[in-house]
């Protein structure tokens, strides 16, 4: 059998004679097809130009493609011009976008969410809101109460971007907030702030929603603050969590082989460190030297140490410096009596 080609032709219909359901209003007119209702109501146009309007008979105020509802409430969905691909929301009897979903203004490979007007972007399942975007840029999650839109002058709380603090200072920070019966907001953050090369990372508690009464500063440079701006950290030390209490003894001589020196760490070799060698730091003081993880900027450096355990140590001296104090003020004492009764025997025999 053999196959043939079959022309199809062109149909062309002029409707200036068919009329709409009002018998004057042709459905056809300079390019522009209209169809109304039996009440005279447009309910769908195509303009010259393609676009098309259910409901209005300005289809190209709102796009290519354009659903409206009565005249005073308009809610449109608006395909863009070539180029821009997404999904434009009309309301309000305006002309102006109020959102869209889509390929936007940020670049034709970039998704977007967007509203366009100074309000809420709202998410949530069941009717409930889940989850909201705050029109100062701020994040909320399962229904969080709505805070007031202050920064701190010090942490940059409640913000999930970058902000500026002051003098030169940027801040990060991710917020948690409670709300007691009273009313009265308790919250904690995490976050950093850097200035230049340099950048800390904090902890930080409050009682109100502008600032933090405390809050722990771990620097770029290995330091740590607390909020008392002291040199130790507290822990617990209550009688009735301990068991097996005894005495510290031969604090002196511990101390005494103890082996403090000065080194580099061969992934920082600028800087000269003080402190202790854990494997002989283990040898005076066992129960103070623990296994963990390599760091990764060490490993990079010895890559034979990825995936092995190193040595650390986690013991506080000051009991032992106590001890040894101790110790020395016993041993002193009896030198001292030891002293006085020699005097006393001198003075006897002279």
């Amino acid at each position: 059998m053999s196959s043939s080609t079959v022309a199809i032709p062109t149909f062309q219909a002029l409707a200036a004679n068919i009329k709409n359901a009002d018998g004057t209003t042709p459905i056809y007119l300079s390019g522009a097809w209209t169809f109304q209702n039996a009440i005279g109501q447009t309910s769908l146009n195509i303009d010259s130009s393609g676009n098309i309007g259910i409901g209005t008979i300005n289809p190209s105020t709102y796009g290519k493609l354009a659903i409206t509802g009565s005249s005073s409430l308009i809610n449109s969905i608006s395909t863009a011009s070539i180029g821009n691909n997404y999904i434009s929301f009309f309301c309000n009897s305006g002309s102006v976008s109020q959102g869209f979903v889509g390929f936007g203004s940020l670049g034709a490979n970039s998704m977007q969410i967007w509203n366009q007007q100074n309000s809420l972007l709202q998410f949530g399942t069941n009717n409930i809101e889940r989850m909201k975007i705050h029109t100062d840029g701020f994040l909320y999650v399962s229904n969080m109460p709505t805070v007031s839109s202050g920064v701190s002058s010090l942490t940059g709380a409640y913000n999930v971007s970058e902000v500026t603090i002051a003098d030169g200072y940027y801040g990060t920070a991710l917020h948690w907030q409670s709300v007691i019966p009273s009313g009265y907001r308790q919250h904690a953050s995490l976050g950093s702030w850097r200035n230049g090369a340099w950048g800390s990372v904090f902890l930080g508690v409050g009682g109100n929603d502008n600032s933090l009464t405390a809050f722990w500063t771990f620097a770029s440079g290995g330091a740590s603050y607390n909020p008392l701006n002291s040199s130790s950290w507290s822990t617990t030390s209550d009688i009735r969590i301990k068991q097996n209490i005894r005495p510290l003894n031969d604090s002196i001589q511990k101390i005494i082989s103890l082996n403090p020196v000065h080194f580099e760490y061969v992934d920082k070799p600028e800087k000269i460190k003080t402190g202790f060698i854990a494997q002989e730091f283990e040898q005076v003081l066992p129960g103070h030297v623990h296994e963990t993880g390599c760091p990764e900027s060490i490993s990079n450096i010895i890559p034979e140490l990825k995936n092995e355990q190193i040595k650390a140590i986690d013991a506080d001296l000051i009991p032992y410096l106590v001890g040894a104090i101790k110790e020395q003020q016993t041993q002193i004492q009896q030198l001292k009596s030891e002293i006085e009764f020699l005097k006393d025997k001198i003075l006897t025999l002279e």
